[in-house]
């Protein structure tokens, strides 16, 4: 196996989050490739350079196969059903072989779910952006995932953690089916570590209880995770996410954004790293004697304080130029939302003023 492939294995075979059990500190071998096993989730990834003829299962420590990988390749040697005992790693001048490798009997049930009726392709790219959305507030376990929503003929991919949105719509076939359900974040680390290559397929059980995801990566090596969504109910994005076309709305440079979160983020007060909406974009920063104030658009009566850091993270994410101050007058809601392309994210105030 080549270094490329190798380090992608071990950086997406580690991204999940495990516990103490033996098993899930394995990495085991297959006849048809590699797999990680974990309470919430079955980690698989087949090599482009994996070689045929594996009959058995074996298994190697996970941290000690990381710790002698070596500079270059590993090879991989294929088992031969008379002598089992002969197969190893072999790793530069290090080899495992008798009690540093496990042969399993009972090995990890890790078969992926087949095409059913709830099938979707998605953007790779655009599950790991709705990734930085999400909270890790235990006691908001809907919010630790990315929600998946087919409705008619698009599917929405939303991720918030109750000060930042993102929602991305992206055309589907309208099969007469709606359905939804939220991928756990391990799960899309596994996606971000191994550098996925275009779109990946999500299949689906009929009652949506457990989901699949597979994908290629940039190096061609194929991959597959089979786990349970989390158990929650996922908060109603669209009664957060503003109607453009309904609610007063005002399109500000984001020139003058950038400029005023120059100077909020400077300084270490909490109270001044905040950007003020009223009629005027302002910030200041009292510990370097600093401040910035340009006019904003007066239209929409917004009075509000935005996080500077929260409101710099959404602009770091976002390539549009369409910067709009929203303010519903039926429940004085304020937000500043960035549009790019498919993908609308949304950033909610921290102090609003009456």
């Amino acid at each position: 196996m080549k270094t490329n492939n190798l380090k992608i294995l071990l950086t997406a075979m580690s991204a999940a989050k495990a516990n103490a059990l033996p098993i899930e500190s394995a990495l085991f071998l297959t006849k048809d490739g590699f797999l990680r096993s974990t309470v919430e989730q079955n980690i698989y990834c087949r090599p482009a350079d994996f070689p045929e003829g594996m009959p058995a299962v074996y298994c190697v420590e996970l941290k000690r196969f990381k710790d002698l990988l070596p500079s270059g390749s590993v090879e991989v040697l294929p088992i031969l059903p008379a002598t089992p005992e002969k197969f190893a790693f072999l790793m530069g001048r290090a080899k495992y072989e008798g009690e540093n490798l496990h042969h399993i009997d009972d090995a990890p049930d890790h078969q992926i779910i087949g095409v059913e009726k709830k099938s979707l392709r998605l953007p790779a790219d655009v599950l790991i952006k709705s990734l930085k959305f999400v909270g890790n507030d235990d006691l908001r376990p809907a919010m630790q995932g990315v929600n998946i929503r087919k409705v008619a003929a698009s599917v929405a991919i939303e991720a918030t953690d109750a000060h930042r949105l993102i929602q991305t719509i992206i055309p589907a076939e309208d099969t007469g089916e709606e359905f939804s359900y939220i991928i756990p974040p391990n799960t899309l680390k596994v996606l971000a570590s191994s550098k996925p290559n275009g779109e990946i397929l999500i299949n689906a059980t009929e009652d949506a209880r457990r989901i699949s995801l597979s994908w290629t990566d940039q190096y061609g090596n194929g991959w597959g995770v089979d786990t349970l969504p989390i158990d929650a109910i996922y908060p109603n994005i669209e009664a957060v996410m503003p109607d453009l076309s309904s609610l007063k709305s005002a399109k500000v440079s984001p020139s003058k954004w950038v400029e005023a979160l120059k100077v909020a983020e400077k300084g270490s007060n909490p109270v001044t790293k905040q950007v003020h909406v009223n009629g005027r974009i302002t910030a200041e920063d009292l510990e370097y004697n600093t401040a910035f104030s340009v006019p904003s658009p007066d239209e929409t009566g917004i009075d509000a304080h935005f996080n500077a850091s929260i409101l710099g993270f959404c602009f770091s994410m976002m390539d549009g130029e369409d910067v709009r101050l929203h303010y519903n007058p039926e429940n004085k809601a304020r937000a500043v939302v960035l549009t790019d392309g498919l993908s609308k994210v949304l950033c909610m105030p921290v102090v609003v003023k009456p």
